[in-house]
């Protein structure tokens, strides 16, 4: 009786068994209602045991794949974290092949897609095709808000390889899935699709290069309201007002330009500079981004903003 209290059921099974061949056992006594109780409890403890056994297995293997995907995780931001501090040091290859080690890892992270995607697409990189495929795939799996965003440089990667019918047809998708404040955006670029892609065919010839043209330029960070931007391209100086505007009879080419003057951003007033090149088709529109770069306040800024314009 004491096994079968103590739940040590095999003993308590050769207990009873034993009992029950004593020769002064009682005539009527319960030692085969014993021995089922007691077998009973052996197999519920052996299920018990083997029920524990299988759920340890499975809390470690569920730890285990939790610790792989923290590291894989960890891993990735490393690198994203990377290719972003060679974004802002201008070392766009190296930024792609740091973005591109990300996307290994997770290769259906379409955020990870947004960051590269651009750069092959950077003056300094011109990788066309891989942009192309990029966007395909961010038109296919990406932010649905984005669409219009994502046809508008994926039209421009197609005229820049001369694949006018298809760049075409994309800016169409982008007046269609656009919002209410870059329809009109997306619309001129349509309208100027013919002129501006027999630039890019004649581009080379030098006959073209004395035709003063028309370009815009679009604010295209929504968190800075720009004031009294001053830009300067090659030899020819602008004063930019307001979030949109268009210049007049400049010639086609390749030019340095700078730009200064001061923004309103949601953490504070700014300086802003910036400088690159830019190469001015008829009938373009480029975007000018401003990226924070410092600040004297960590919620009020007075830092200073980096500039830049991008034709998409």
């Amino acid at each position: 009786m004491n096994e079968l209290q103590q739940e040590d059921f095999d003993a308590a099974i050769k207990s009873f068994k034993a009992a029950k061949v004593c020769n002064d056992i009682p005539a009527a006594n319960d030692v085969d209602d014993k021995i089922v109780e007691a077998q009973n409890g052996f197999i519920l403890a052996i299920t018990k045991a083997r029920d524990e056994a299988i759920k340890a297995k499975e809390d470690a293997e569920k730890a285990r794949d939790e610790a792989i995907a923290a590291r894989k995780e960890l891993e990735a931001l490393t690198y994203i974290s990377n290719g972003q501090d060679k974004e802002l040091k201008e070392l766009f290859k190296e930024a792609i092949e740091w973005y591109s080690k990300a996307i290994v890892i997770f290769p259906d992270s379409m955020s990870y897609y947004e960051k590269r995607a651009p750069l092959f697409m950077h003056d300094k990189i011109k990788e066309f095709e891989k942009a192309i495929t990029d966007y395909n795939l961010l038109i296919k799996k990406g932010d649905k808000s984005k669409q219009a965003e994502y046809h508008d440089k994926l039209a421009y990667a197609y005229e820049q390889t001369k694949q006018f019918e298809q760049a075409n047809k994309n800016l169409e998708l982008a007046v269609a899935t656009a919002g209410s404040d870059s329809k009109d955006i997306y619309e001129q670029k349509l309208d100027w699709a013919d002129t501006r892609q027999q630039a890019i065919v004649n581009e080379e010839k030098p006959e073209l290069l004395d035709v003063p043209v028309q370009i815009s330029i679009v604010n295209k960070n929504s968190r800075c309201s720009l004031e009294g931007l001053s830009l300067k391209i090659g030899n020819n100086s602008f004063r930019l007002r307001g979030q949109s505007f268009k210049i007049n009879k400049i010639l086609p080419g390749t030019y340095s330009y700078v730009i200064v003057g001061n923004a309103n951003c949601n953490l504070g007033r700014y300086k802003v500079h910036g400088k690159g090149t830019i190469k001015v088709v008829a009938n373009s529109i480029y975007y000018l981004n401003v990226q924070i770069k410092s600040s004297s306040h960590p919620l009020f800024g007075t830092g200073n903003v980096k500039a830049y314009l991008r034709a998409y």
